[in-house]
This record gives C-alpha cells, sequence and structure tokens, in this order.
C-alpha cells in the first residue's frame, strides 16, 4: 500500500546521464481555497499533476463568473450586495469591512 506521504506525488523513471536511471516526482495540483473564508472552491480541478491543469482551456480551470477560481459563492454574494449599496448610495465604501472592500472597488469597476 502507498504511504500516506507518497499519495501527493507521482513518480516517473527516465534515463538520464550515462544510462542511470532517475526519478522524476511531479507534485499534484492542490485543493483551491476562498481568499476571504477559506472554503473549498467548487468547479476547479485538482489531483492532477500541474502541467495537466495547465493543458486544460481557460473555462474548464475555473467557473466563468465574476471572482471565479478565487472567491466562493457566499463570499461573491455578499461582495455583490455591497457594491450594489455603495453605487446606489445606501452604503459608503468606508463602511464596508476592510477584508471585502479591494473585492467591492474591482466589482464596482466592473458594473460601470
Amino acid at each position: 500500500m502507498t504511504s500516506h506521504g507518497r499519495k501527493g506525488k507521482r513518480a516517473k523513471t527516465r534515463k538520464g546521464i550515462a544510462g542511470h536511471k532517475t526519478k522524476m516526482v511531479s507534485a499534484k495540483h492542490g485543493k483551491r481555497f476562498c481568499a476571504i473564508n477559506g472554503e473549498l472552491l467548487h468547479g476547479v480541478p485538482h489531483g492532477h499533476t500541474l502541467v495537466e491543469v495547465r493543458k486544460l482551456s481557460k473555462t474548464k480551470r475555473r467557473p466563468s463568473r465574476i471572482f471565479g477560481g478565487i472567491l466562493s459563492g457566499k463570499a461573491t454574494k455578499r461582495i455583490i450586495e455591497d457594491a450594489a449599496a455603495v453605487r446606489f448610495g445606501t452604503k459608503r465604501i468606508e463602511d464596508v469591512e476592510l477584508r471585502y472592500k479591494k473585492f467591492v472597488e474591482q466589482a464596482l469597476r466592473t458594473m460601470e
């Protein structure tokens, strides 16, 4: 049975200098988490090698919505609500929580 420490790596043997065998180990792509609340992001591939993920098309690497592949759905919903409140004048940008502020500003730029 494979030991726990080797489960995230795949070993490949290659012919090295002077016919010696060398083992190349490629790491697996880790899971992606939300930048704000640390939740696991759905729709983002993991478990493949880094090269396999890089070869995927852009739409398969991350969701094609605002902050897709960066923030979870709950955090995105909160930011869009705050951005709408700032845009319509019911809330000031200074009243937005500090951890959401830069994302709200970015959402406001995309709304224009």
